[in-house]
């Protein structure tokens, strides 16, 4: 593909299978999960590293503080060991029990559907 101005090829904006993260974009990423008091996996496999490893880094490196990290997906994941809670839901689901629990209201007043915690860890 080429722009129709300049003629110049067209990329996309994704990391496709098979190629590599961008190495300044993963150090950032890193650094950030390496930081955080609380990581929410929301809808992922988990199964293509190194992106996958990412959400935990913090909980390996820190041992001397509570770091925390919840994953909510439906099916189970290679790191579901390593979550202080883990949310068997849809995302929209999980996200319209947060919204209501902190809100009072729905952003989505279409779902009546329940969200069920399987499982807390610690």
């Amino acid at each position: 593909r080429t722009c129709d101005k300049c003629n110049g090829a067209l990329r996309d904006n994704i990391v496709h299978f098979d190629e590599a993260l961008p190495w300044h974009e993963l150090k950032m990423a890193n650094a950030k999960f390496v930081g955080s008091d609380l990581t929410v996996v929301l809808g992922s496999s988990l199964n293509v590293e190194p992106a996958a490893s990412l959400p935990f880094k913090s909980k390996r490196r820190c041992r001397t503080l509570k770091r925390n990290a919840c994953i909510v997906n439906l099916q189970k994941t290679p790191y579901d060991d390593e979550a202080d809670l883990l949310i068997r839901g849809t995302c929209d689901n999980v996200i319209d029990a947060i919204a209501k629990e902190l809100i009072g209201e729905s952003w989505d007043d279409t779902s009546d559907k329940k969200t069920e915690v399987v499982e807390m860890l610690d």
